[in-house]
């Protein structure tokens, strides 16, 4: 599936470099599919992508080390002005997680798989107290906690119920259903993420003052999920002081302490969490190279594709957004490996800190297209032609939309 995808990326570059008026040759369009079916390095881009590069959050020095070896790879490739490009100043600075021991000790002993949250702090060495559950459904409940938390662990509810699927996790779409999302994409009212409400916003606000306050040695995250994003007490402004450890488990885990405290049995965990914060104007950098344009009329123009480069610490990135940094990276290697020359330019960009609200990507324009400061558009506002973005996951390309 991904393979057809880069063949489609490859074409619709090719389409868009040329005129309105040329259509891709079939002995062009014969190659592209050729080298992507039967020469690939899409299993080794994979692998060297998460594997190898690891988590890429951003500002972090494996985040920039991705940055560094991408831009060795684009070099590698034969593309043209391999760099890592500036995009914003990110005030916060970096954050890097370097010990992560997470243990229950009583009612008995067991190790639990654990991530610590982004840009949250670390304990002081190796420390051990009992659990404290903290089930807050209204802003008055949290009187009945106040000054029972400092040196304790606050373990907080499950957000989510757990529950046994039958179904398979993914099914093959028929070619009647294909054929009925294309007539009509858009999806359906039930199919968006459902938004907190204002109320329940503020009270997540006023807990999580609540808990810096009362200085526990840390807090276990109610997530339920490996899908580990940003501490609920993080911001990204410079200066904020740093949050409570929080830690993130498994729902297995999570639920099982629940659990025996709500039965009134005692919790005892041990924990030594280990964060590096890199203080100070860390910048966000965008990963850019080009196949360059041969028409003396149109080499000017930019067709632009990509997606963003880093990830979340918890994994290795692969869904989110690796699939589409592979993807693009191929295509611009069967390209410059055919030889082909396309009229107008090509351009490969690799956001950073698209996580923690398209910091890259909204560089990139600022700097480059259309000053928001001014309402002024730039000299490259004119050469832009389109952008094609990935950030979908794995599968096959079925369309293009706004």
């Amino acid at each position: 599936m991904k393979t057809r995808s880069i063949t489609t990326v490859v074409g619709l570059c090719l389409f868009l470099s040329a005129t309105a008026q040329t259509r891709l040759p079939d002995e062009v369009a014969y190659k592209i599919k050729s080298e992507a079916f039967t020469s690939p390095k899409i299993e080794e881009l994979s692998q060297w992508l998460t594997d190898f590069l690891g988590p890429r959050l951003a500002a972090s020095k494996n985040g920039q080390r991705a940055e560094a070896l991408v831009k060795n790879k684009m070099t590698e490739y034969g593309l043209n002005n391999a760099r890592q490009e500036f995009a914003v100043s990110f005030s916060k600075g970096g954050w890097d997680n370097e010990k992560n021991y997470v243990a229950m000790t009583a009612p008995y002993y067991t190790s639990f798989a654990s991530t610590p949250k982004a840009w949250s702090g670390s304990t002081n060495g190796l420390v051990s107290d009992e659990v404290v559950y903290l089930n807050v459904e209204k802003e008055e409940d949290l009187a009945q906690y106040k000054g029972k938390l400092a040196g304790k662990i606050v373990l907080l509810p499950v957000a989510q119920t757990y529950t046994i699927n039958f179904e398979p996790l993914a099914s093959r779409l028929t070619d009647a259903r294909l054929e009925e999302l294309a007539r009509d994409p858009r999806p359906s009212a039930g199919a968006t993420r459902p938004r907190a409400l204002p109320a329940t916003l503020a009270l997540r606000a006023k807990l999580n003052d609540f808990i810096q306050a009362e200085k526990p040695l840390a807090t276990l995250a109610g997530d339920g999920t490996f899908n580990v994003p940003g501490s609920r007490g993080v911001t990204y402004k410079a200066g904020d002081p740093e949050p409570v450890p929080e830690i993130a488990l498994p729902i297995e885990d999570h639920g099982r302490m629940v659990r025996l405290v709500q039965k009134n049995i005692p919790v005892k965990l041990e924990l030594e969490i280990k964060n590096r914060f890199t203080p100070g104007d860390t910048i966000i950098n965008n990963v850019i190279a080009e196949i360059p344009g041969t028409d003396p009329k149109l080499k000017n123009e930019i067709v632009l594709i990509g997606g963003h480069l880093d990830s979340w610490h918890g994994g290795t990135g692969g869904a989110d957004n690796g699939s589409a940094c592979i993807v693009m990276l191929e295509a611009m290697r069967i390209i410059k490996n055919l030889g082909i020359s396309p009229r107008r330019t090509i351009r490969i960009a690799l956001w950073g800190g698209e996580e923690q609200g398209l910091y890259g990507s909204r560089g990139y324009a600022q700097n480059l297209l259309y000053d928001r400061n001014t309402n002024k558009a730039l000299p490259g506002y004119d050469n832009f032609v389109v952008y094609l973005n990935m950030d979908n996951g794995s599968g096959r390309f079925r369309g293009i939309y706004l």
